[in-house]
């Protein structure tokens, strides 16, 4: 299950490379004060993988954001994963250990989230 979510984690960081907008628009995100836009080998939005995976522990990490708990599933199997978003706009989502008990991985489909520099 470990390499069933790596890949799709993979797949939407590679998605999110291959965007293709001619007109830049700012985001709500992208130009709020305190907000961490930016994922890369150590996280996103100062959510890193020791954290523990609940709603609340997120919530501390990235107090900018609203954070839910979602319903996801790879390949037929259900868990629950975590969703940072700002607006209507989802901007990470957060993915569970196999455990459940700490945070595993963490993609996005967000134009304005955007690699370290």
């Amino acid at each position: 299950m470990i390499k069933r979510i790596v890949i799709a984690c993979a797949l939407a960081l590679a998605a999110c490379g291959q965007a293709e907008q001619k007109q830049e628009t700012v985001s709500p995100v992208a130009g709020a004060p305190g907000r961490d836009a930016t994922i890369g080998p150590n996280g996103a939005a100062g959510i890193r993988a020791a954290l523990p995976m609940s709603v609340d522990d997120i919530r501390l990490a990235a107090p900018h954001y609203t954070v839910a708990a979602v319903e996801d599933q790879v390949e037929g199997e259900p868990f629950t994963a975590i969703t940072l978003s700002s607006g209507d706009e989802e901007m990470f989502r957060v993915y569970p250990t196999p455990d459940r008990q700490h945070v595993h991985a963490i993609s996005t489909r967000s134009p304005p989230a955007r690699g370290p520099a």
